[in-house]
């Protein structure tokens, strides 16, 4: 049976939920991708890639047999370039194996993780999920355990708290769209509103920000590489590479550096950018040709069918 709590927040939802162009569908594969999109990718800007993505690859069967360069070129704009080969295996797994139907399925998949899984899940069954992002470890924290900024390492107490507040009987399976929702929305990560938020008297950490004790969101410390004197980490300058190689100018092993680092100076970079180039060769990103970038034509792996035709 559903407690006023979770009707309440249902309702807020059907009233002011976003419209957005993978709500209207169930298909699984608009959902997957969508849900892969979205990863560390601002919504705004996922809504225009998703659309396109889907004029240009609207099956399994055509992502699956896509090349390289063609991925990399529809992907170019949505970052973190890893994920356009991430769902092309994917989709030639789901075509060997047929479409999942249950979270650990869904899990299987190439670049799907526990939320996402989930989060799919939920959405094409219409069926009750423990889903938790970055929105709902936010909401949830703040509204069931009164944490005023939850991380991940209180993950598992926040998933026991949901899976307590959704009844078991009841399809509630929409409850983590409108966690994530009202978390844009309105509890925000360092300026929630409230003053004026519906939930305010259920909520166990309001108090503490009405009342100014709920203290300053805690810095989160990045581990991703940074070469000595660079002021970004070797993701943005692996996405450069790969945005310089797109453009169609032609670029060397010797050129690259300097065209996708103001900065680079071959005495103490040389080494460095040979190793991004290094792993980007082989991750498949890009493909060196007597000292000539350029990216793969190829397709990974071969496409298989199952029986079924999935």
């Amino acid at each position: 049976m559903r407690t006023p709590l979770i009707s309440n927040i249902l309702r807020w939802y059907a009233n002011n939920k976003r419209r957005l162009p993978w709500r209207n569908t169930r298909n699984p594969y608009r959902i997957f991708i969508s849900e892969i999109m979205l990863q560390q990718t601002q919504v705004d800007r996922v809504k225009v890639f998703y659309r396109t993505w889907l004029k240009q690859f609207p099956t399994w069967e055509s992502l699956a047999a896509a090349q390289t360069d063609v991925l990399l070129h529809a992907w170019a704009g949505l970052g973190y370039n890893r994920r356009a080969l991430m769902v092309r295996q994917a989709a030639q797994q789901v075509l060997a194996t047929g479409v999942p139907t249950t979270i650990d399925e869904w899990r299987a998949l190439k670049g799907v993780g526990p939320y996402t899984a989930a989060a799919i899940y939920a959405i094409t069954a219409q069926k009750r999920a423990i889903v938790i992002d970055t929105n709902v470890r936010r909401v949830a924290g703040r509204l069931f355990l009164g944490i005023p900024y939850p991380t991940p390492a209180q993950d598992s107490r926040i998933a026991r708290a949901l899976d307590r507040a959704m009844p078991k009987n009841d399809s509630v399976w929409e409850l983590p769209q409108a966690f994530m929702d009202f978390g844009t929305a309105q509890c925000t990560s360092t300026n929630p509103q409230c003053a004026r938020c519906p939930f305010q008297s259920s909520c166990r950490a309001a108090k503490k920000f009405l009342r100014g004790t709920a203290g300053k969101k805690p810095r989160t410390a990045s581990h991703e590489h940074r070469h000595p004197g660079k002021p970004f980490p070797d993701r943005i300058y692996r996405g450069r590479v790969l945005a310089a190689i797109r453009s169609g100018t032609s670029y060397t092993s010797r050129t690259i550096g300097r065209a996708v680092d103001p900065s680079f100076h071959p005495a103490t970079d040389a080494d460095w950018m040979a190793r991004i180039l290094h792993r980007l060769t082989r991750e498949g990103f890009i493909c060196i040709t007597r000292g000539r970038l350029a990216l793969p034509h190829t397709v990974s792996k071969k496409v298989i069918h199952n029986k079924n035709g999935a």
